[in-house]
């Protein structure tokens, strides 16, 4: 069987067509496809470009302000305990005691626990003089933030562990006392902060009578060395804890008189 000429040619023209389509839907098709999507991730990427561009021309800016908040945050971290006992609680709440006239008949504090985050706050806020009841509360130091939240920024903050112990106290005294004692709690360079405080007005005495609570914060890691206690002003109890009386030297005290 011969084809002629004019069926060759429709013959080559299919053909033609038939590899232009397999090219184009395969190779070319899928190169088509390809440089879409790379187009829609650039223009994607466009604002992180322009966010890269503008810090590349404040490089140096960027740098003074990295360098200042390090500065700032190795301020912070100075001001911090590097240790807090209980006996730093009991003796701060002493020396207050003695220092505002006030009586505190009894303190709890809590084991430390590590704290994840904190708020700032640095003044203790004017209440009125109260009725029957008073309830207030003051949040962390503007410090305390920093630490936190400056150290992150600064890419040390693996280094420190931020702790807070509570100290929970019955309160005694006069108003103005208790307005003082917040305000050295909260004012501390020991990084404090008032909690709650929840006090009545006693009207047979004339004074309010209630709870506080603050908290206390340290830095385990900081460099700044913890300062023992010294406790030689409290009275911690009596050498022979039952009562009894050494025969020998009752003995020997009798003897003395006789002579």
């Amino acid at each position: 069987m011969s084809i002629s000429d004019r069926d060759k040619k429709i013959l080559l023209v299919f053909i033609g067509i038939l590899v232009f389509g397999l090219v184009y839907f395969f190779p070319i098709r899928g190169y088509m496809d390809d440089t879409e999507k790379l187009k829609a991730e650039n223009i994607s990427l466009n604002p992180r470009l322009t966010d890269l561009q503008e810090k590349a021309a404040r490089e140096t800016e960027i740098k003074n302000e990295t360098a200042d908040l390090r500065s700032k945050t190795t301020k912070a971290i100075a001001k911090f305990p590097s240790l807090l006992r209980t006996e730093n609680e009991i003796m701060t709440i002493v020396k207050l005691e003695k220092e505002l006239k006030i009586e505190v008949p009894s303190i709890t504090v809590t084991a430390p626990v590590e704290v994840q985050t904190a708020v700032s706050a640095d003044s203790v806020p004017e209440a009125a003089p109260p009725e029957n009841s008073e309830t207030a509360s003051v949040e962390a130091t503007d410090d305390t933030a920093v630490a936190t939240a400056a150290a992150t920024a600064a890419g040390i903050a693996s280094k420190y562990t931020l702790y807070d112990m509570s100290t929970n106290i019955d309160y005694k005294g006069g108003y103005k006392s208790m307005k003082k004692f917040l305000k050295k709690i909260a004012k501390s360079s020991d990084k404090k902060s008032i909690n709650t405080v929840s006090l009545s007005f006693d009207e047979k005495t004339g004074n309010l009578d209630g709870n506080i609570v603050y908290d206390s914060y340290f830095l385990l890691g900081s460099d700044r060395p913890y300062e023992e206690i010294i406790t030689k002003t409290i009275k911690h109890g009596k050498k022979n804890i039952f009562g009894t009386v050494d025969a020998s030297a009752k003995d020997g005290k009798k003897k003395k008189k006789k002579k």
